[in-house]
């Protein structure tokens, strides 16, 4: 070719939104054909819907011979490993809900507890962290407080009261509001700082005369162990205060909680569809032999959740069939049209013929007298109004051949022309009705085909001028390239050139 072929953007936008028919189709075929997916997901769970409804009307037990029939020795394997986890973080999960339940310091509000600071003086600051090690050790033995549970009825939570007890805190600045009053400067090396915490005055005054009492009663255990140490309270007060460690204690117990139920999740998600059901049946049959009132486990996905659910038989709600999923209409119509404009776009880029008349400028330089429609399919008036928008007017017939004989004839004269041809190889179409020879004076008009002026220039002697024609979607470039090559070896003026669309 002379020139590269220059792609008009806007010729091939046109032309893609004239295929709107196409693209609707398109659109109205992908549509069905992802409704139709959603139609069969539907189905499936409507399906497996009322095979549970089968298991809960039998009384919730499940037959592992229905769930493992399609499945092979490596699926089942994998299916049991992951049921053997999934009690593993059951009991986790327990042991954490019984210490949520049962602990008193998982039930106070951080933001309001009552609290009993008593500030001992260690007589040897190097001994400090030994005799810290001693007053944990007897202070966390929950049979100490045996009175403290019997007093408030905290049978359940008797092995976690020591947890209200907490030594080795770091000690706050004394004030004049301190029951006892000794300038120790604060001085940390030389101070053990033991904090009782509960919800109401009443019972952190409780539970500290316990505490002290203890304290005193041991003094000459800690001595002896202690090298002799002696202690001295320097500072005994009570206060009412929010509390962080008992705030962060509780976020990150129930954090943990939160963990395990993700990870019973994901180890449920982590299977295929068939070994999942049989994960599901033995978790269900599972929650139903285990008489347990403190966890329910809901084998819908896996999850669990705390209450008093006593061998719940399960109630399962069979969904209706989906015939119309609108997520997946829209997702259907988008992606044929989508697919339907990259189709069409490629088309119009590999097409090697003739697309529109500005090719005929643009790419091998011959100008556009006119051009001609064709084709006998009316254009209809919404394909005008897209032509429109895109700078495309389309004339009446008439006006358009009136254009072309005008042009050619002022061709002529311009270039003061005694004979010229119009070359034309369609034989649906008659150059003769299109040009009209009356209007061209005192010049020869001849119409052939590419053979028949062939034969002229072999047996001219003058110089010719030709008006070829090009149709669209039919001429390729190769055989434009080679008809100028042709010419231009000929020594043949090409005038200009009418496009048939």
């Amino acid at each position: 070719m002379r020139k590269e072929v220059v792609v008009n953007v806007k010729d091939m936008l046109m032309r893609i939104v004239l295929k709107w028919r196409s693209i609707i189709v398109c659109a109205i075929v992908g549509m069905l054909l992802l409704d139709g997916v959603g139609i069969y997901k539907s189905h499936k769970e409507v399906k497996a819907a009322k095979e549970m409804q089968k298991i809960a009307q039998k009384g919730g037990k499940i037959s592992y011979d229905d769930v493992t029939a399609s499945l092979n020795e490596a699926e089942k394997k994998d299916a049991e490993c992951r049921f053997n986890a999934y009690k593993i973080y059951l009991n986790k999960y327990k042991s954490y809900v019984d210490y949520s339940n049962k602990s008193i310091l998982m039930n106070l509000d951080p933001n309001k507890v009552y609290q009993h600071k008593f500030v001992y003086k260690v007589s040897q600051p190097q001994e400090k962290n030994d005799v810290e090690t001693t007053l944990k050790s007897f202070l966390s033995d929950n049979d100490i407080y045996e009175s403290f549970v019997k007093d408030y009825k905290f049978e359940d939570s008797k092995e976690y009261v020591s947890e209200l007890v907490r030594v080795g805190d770091k000690t706050s600045k004394m004030s004049k509001n301190d029951k006892v009053e000794v300038n120790v400067a604060n001085d940390n090396s030389k101070v053990i700082q033991i904090t009782v915490t509960a919800s109401n005055d009443k019972q952190v005054e409780d539970l500290a005369k316990i505490v002290e009492d203890k304290i005193e009663n041991n003094a000459n255990l800690i001595k002896s162990q202690n090298d002799g140490v002696t202690l001295t309270k320097v500072t005994d007060r009570l206060i009412k205060t929010s509390d962080n460690e008992i705030l962060e204690q509780q976020s990150n117990v129930a954090l943990k909680m939160d963990k395990i139920n993700t990870s019973i999740v994901n180890n449920l998600n982590n299977l295929d569809e068939l070994s999942r059901e049989y994960y599901k049946a033995m978790v269900k049959n599972l929650s139903l032999d285990e008489k347990d009132n403190l966890v329910y486990i809901d084998t819908t996905d896996g999850t669990i959740s705390t209450g008093n659910t006593k061998n719940k038989k399960v109630e399962v709600e069979v969904p209706s069939l989906q015939l119309v999923n609108k997520k997946l209409v829209v997702l259907g119509a988008a992606l044929g049209i989508f697919l339907s404009l990259i189709v069409l776009a490629l088309r119009y880029l590999l097409d090697k013929t003739l697309k529109n008349e500005t090719e005929v400028r643009d790419s091998f330089g011959i100008s556009v007298l006119g051009v001609v429609s064709v084709n006998d399919k009316k254009v209809s008036k919404l394909d005008q109004k897209i032509m429109g928008l895109f700078g495309r007017k389309v004339l009446p017939q008439q006006e358009v051949l009136k254009n072309i004989n005008h042009k050619c004839v002022a061709l002529t004269k311009a270039k003061c022309l005694s004979s010229i041809i119009f070359i034309n190889d369609n034989e649906n179409v008659k150059m003769q009705e299109i040009i009209s020879k009356n209007l061209f004076k005192d010049v020869e008009v001849k119409f052939m085909n590419s053979n028949e002026f062939i034969e002229e220039v072999a047996t001219s002697k003058n110089p010719l001028n030709v008006v070829v024609t090009e149709e669209v979607s039919k001429t390729s470039y190769v055989d434009i390239d080679e008809q100028l090559e042709l010419f231009e070896q000929l020594g043949v003026n090409v005038i200009g050139s009418i496009v048939l669309e």
